[in-house]
This record gives structure tokens, sequence and C-alpha cells, in this order.
């Protein structure tokens, strides 16, 4: 699975993740973390691609968790009221037929 944020016009795939406030300076940041199918949990998630599932549990199919939460410190600016915007997209490839 391969994981990447788009917010103010920058994507992201590795590092910290944020969403840019709609004044363009403003960031507030994401945590993502990964429950894969063999309920091993990958925290945080922080790899460009990674396996959720071995080929087996792939081709006996269930569930994957995917959780994303807001945080900010002293290092990210936030301003109440504001709109934090972002797309996140997930892209999954398979081996099966390996």
């Amino acid at each position: 699975m391969k994981l990447t944020l788009t917010s103010g016009g920058e994507s992201m795939t590795t590092g910290n993740w944020y969403l840019l406030g709609e004044d363009g300076i403003s960031k507030i940041g994401v945590q993502r973390e990964v429950h894969p199918l063999d309920h091993k949990m990958v925290d945080p998630v922080n790899e460009e691609k990674m396996e959720v599932a071995s080929k087996d549990a792939a081709a006996r199919g269930g569930d994957m968790q995917l959780n994303l939460g807001v945080y900010f410190d002293k290092d990210i600016p936030v301003k109440r009221g504001m709109k934090y915007t972002g797309v996140v997209s997930a892209v999954f490839e398979t081996a099966l037929d390996e």
C-alpha cells in the first residue's frame, strides 16, 4: 500500500504530514496508523510503501484499518476557527499472480 496526502499543492508520502490552513500559513499535523490483515499494528506509518497483507492473507481476504488523526505542538502554527483541508489516497498493489 502507498499512502499520499496532498494539501496546499504539496504531496507527502513520508515524514511529517500536515494539512495547510486556508490562510496558506497555518498547519495541523496528521498522524497515520495501519492495522493490516494479520492484525500486526504499524505505528506510526512513515514509509513510502508498506506491506499490509501477506500473499496468503490477501488471497483469503479480510479487513484492514487505516486510522488518521490530527495533532499540533509548539512547532506547528495553528489558528482557531480555520479550515484545514487535504486529500489522502491509498493505492493497493497486489502480487497474487507471482
